[in-house]
């Protein structure tokens, strides 16, 4: 979704529910859809079926699930300049 914010910024919002396999061109697809847009602000919300920092977010971690997946939702939140506000302090 699109929103235009006093006819000055657009955001791009983007809820979703990522498949629970392994499946990195899903976050590729998702990357190239937003950069597509060319908007000024993204925000990504949903379940991405995936953990991002295995040692911040388990206790007794033992396999990283999804680990194709977690490294290209790595590099799209580099890629596209995004923040998890659980991580921004």
């Amino acid at each position: 979704m699109e929103i235009l914010v006093d006819n000055k910024y657009t955001i791009t919002l983007v809820n979703l529910y990522s498949p629970n396999r392994d499946d990195p061109d899903f976050f590729s697809n998702i990357k190239s859809i937003i950069q597509e847009l060319e908007n000024d602000f993204t925000i990504m919300v949903g379940d991405f079926n995936l953990v991002q920092e295995p040692n911040m977010d388990y206790c007794n971690y033992k396999t990283i699930n999804n680990p194709k997946s977690r490294l290209e939702v790595l590099k799209l939140k580099e890629q596209i300049n995004l923040t998890d506000p659980w991580r921004a302090y």
